[in-house]
């Protein structure tokens, strides 16, 4: 691990903990609701200070050989990812995890500043704390896809001594593993950005058809 990287890992983590935290007895009284756009667009700035002259360089790197196979990298997870569901709505009757009902409910109350948050900003963010401060603070390739998609999976997840949630981290596992797979293979965090942008870009998009059927 470069000594660097290891400060910039425990930085980023320390922030996104403290803003998480402490950004809620911040706001004025009837905005709290708001937390769950406000924080991370706090955080999203604050990694991106962090991590700058490593986005700058992947982003001058990027070519269309690194999306094409990162999209390649995601139909096999996607596929995965849907089988899984099947098999567990099967035995587990289409448990909802809370997450994704929260995120529901976020879209009904404010569809525009949802789509902006979770097509935007989450992505860029959440890729940035679980895939590229892991990424480069450890030579060990294996650890960081362990460590990254497990990381991710689990604070998606509500509580995980609920056995719906249990059964549902496993989804996220599969998702997280692919984004995490695909910087591995391509080194550029913005193969990974562009596949979780196309990824919730998508889960919207169904959202929202789903509410005009």
């Amino acid at each position: 691990m470069e000594h660097k990287y290891l400060k910039k890992l425990g930085l980023s983590f320390l922030s996104f903990f403290i803003i998480s935290l402490l950004i809620t007895p911040l706001l004025p009284k009837g905005y709290e609701n708001y937390i769950s756009f406000i924080a991370p667009c706090i955080i999203l700035f604050v990694l991106i200070f962090i991590y700058y002259n490593e986005l700058k360089e992947d982003f001058n790197k990027l070519n269309k050989g690194n999306i094409k196979n990162a999209f390649k990298i995601y139909i096999s997870g996607l596929t995965i990812f849907f089988i899984y569901n099947i098999i567990k709505n099967y035995f587990f009757d289409s448990m909802m995890p809370l997450n994704e009902e929260f995120v529901r409910n976020f879209f009904k109350g404010n569809f525009l500043i949802a789509s902006i948050f979770s097509i935007f900003i989450a992505p860029v963010y959440e890729e940035i704390l679980f895939r590229l401060s892991i990424y480069k603070a450890t030579k060990n390739k294996k650890v960081f896809l362990v460590l990254s998609s497990t990381l991710f999976a689990l604070l998606h997840i509500s509580n995980i001594m609920v056995i719906s949630e249990l059964v549902n981290v496993i989804g996220y596992l599969i998702l997280s593993f692919t984004l995490s797979y695909s910087l591995y293979k391509e080194d550029n965090i913005w193969a990974s950005i562009t596949l979780h942008i196309f990824h919730n870009f998508l889960m919207a998009l169904i959202l929202y058809l789903g509410e005009l059927i």
